[in-house]
């Protein structure tokens, strides 16, 4: 029986350790092995081996080339959904990593958030807090490897930011100028994304998935 008293505990920390005993007992997990899961912030790896584009509307942008993240959803969390659409299969899963005390010391809990599959295509929706200035950080699953990337809410340099939108995140490093985004063609046998070639447009021969990010 776990006894979490919310008015012993600063109210981000309370959303912080609520996120991940609800994730743990959704998952059908015990506490103990979710704090065994975590790991220090600090040994998060900083660089982003998972790229991401952000649709601007007109075309997809290098999340590296924007700006600035968006400040505001460090007070109000990030509501992310993972869209439902083919193409891109080797995509196979999307972890969320939550930020946590633990410890005394701030780790991260990771969660399975969504599994791919190829035959019928699935979306799901999860909210994740955002640090303020650092952000949130994805891992995907792909080959039996997980790769991570971290869009910041802050305007860290050469760094994907955070902002409400479509992004697309891609295992690698896609020439996203090269690449043709249909916003409208999420069933479409091969996929919204396509990339322009000599010969017209080939459907990506890259893992992707699209989310969307919304304030909580």
């Amino acid at each position: 029986m776990i006894e979490v008293k919310p008015d012993l505990i600063p109210r981000r920390e309370f959303l912080r350790s609520a996120a991940v005993v609800a994730g743990t007992l959704t998952l059908g997990l015990e506490v103990g092995s979710a704090q065994a899961a975590a790991y220090p912030a600090a040994a998060c790896p900083a660089a982003p081996a998972l790229s991401a584009a952000y649709w601007n509307g007109q075309r997809l942008i290098d999340a590296r080339h924007l700006a600035t993240g968006d400040p505001a959803l460090a007070h109000s969390g990030a509501c992310i959904k993972v869209l439902n659409h083919r193409g891109g299969t080797e995509f196979q899963a999307l972890n969320a990593h939550f930020p946590v005390l633990l410890d005394g010391s701030e780790q991260y809990a990771p969660f399975h958030a969504w599994t791919g599959n190829p035959e019928h295509p699935i979306g799901a929706s999860f909210t994740l807090p955002v640090e303020s200035g650092i952000g949130i950080l994805l891992s995907a699953l792909h080959g039996g490897t997980e790769t991570f990337c971290r869009l910041h809410s802050g305007s860290s340099l050469d760094q994907p930011k955070l902002r409400t939108g479509l992004y697309v995140l891609a295992i690698g490093q896609p020439h996203w100028n090269l690449c043709h985004f249909d916003p409208h063609g999420l069933q479409s046998c091969s996929g919204p994304l396509s990339r322009r070639t000599l010969g017209g447009l080939q459907a990506a021969e890259f893992g992707y998935r699209l989310i969307s990010i919304e304030a909580v």
